[in-house]
C-alpha cells in the first residue's frame, strides 16, 4: 500500500479561541488495487476543545464514515488511486499559548505490505 497523508491548516489563529480549519488529504498512490480497511488516525492536541470532521471520498468503492466528532479514528476503503479528504473544523482553547502541533496518520490493513511507511503520517505546526 502506498499512501500519502498531508496535513494542511487554513484560516486558523491559535490564540483567542479562534477556529482552526484543516484538511487531511489521504491519497492512495499508484497501486493497481483497492485498499479495504486502512485506519486513519488524528488525535488532536489538548488545545483543541472540540472538533467536527467530514470525509470526502473519490472513486467507485471508496467509503467509510461520513463524519464524526472529536479525534479521528476511521476505517476507510479506497478505490485504486482514489483519495479521501478529511476536512476538520476545530475550536481552540482561548487560553492556548505556543505552537499548535498536530499529526495525522494512516495504517494499512493487517497483512497488507507497505513498501514505504515513511509517507504514512504528517505533522503540522502552527505558531
Amino acid at each position: 500500500m502506498r499512501v500519502l497523508v498531508r496535513v494542511r491548516r487554513e484560516g486558523r489563529t491559535v490564540h483567542g479561541g479562534a477556529v482552526a480549519h484543516g484538511e487531511h488529504p489521504l491519497e492512495h498512490l499508484g497501486d493497481p488495487s483497492a485498499v479495504t480497511g486502512a485506519t486513519v488516525t488524528d488525535n488532536f492536541p489538548a488545545a483543541i476543545t472540540s472538533a467536527t470532521w467530514t470525509v470526502n471520498y473519490t472513486g467507485t468503492g471508496s467509503g467509510g464514515p461520513a463524519s464524526g466528532l472529536g479525534n479521528i479514528n476511521a476505517s476507510v476503503n479506497l478505490a485504486a488511486g482514489g483519495p479521501a479528504t478529511f476536512p476538520v473544523v476545530a475550536a481552540i482553547d482561548s487560553t492556548a499559548t505556543g505552537n499548535l502541533v498536530n499529526t495525522a496518520s494512516v495504517a494499512p490493513p493487517a497483512g497488507t505490505p507497505d513498501p514505504n511507511t515513511g509517507n504514512n503520517s504528517d505533522t503540522d505546526t502552527d505558531t
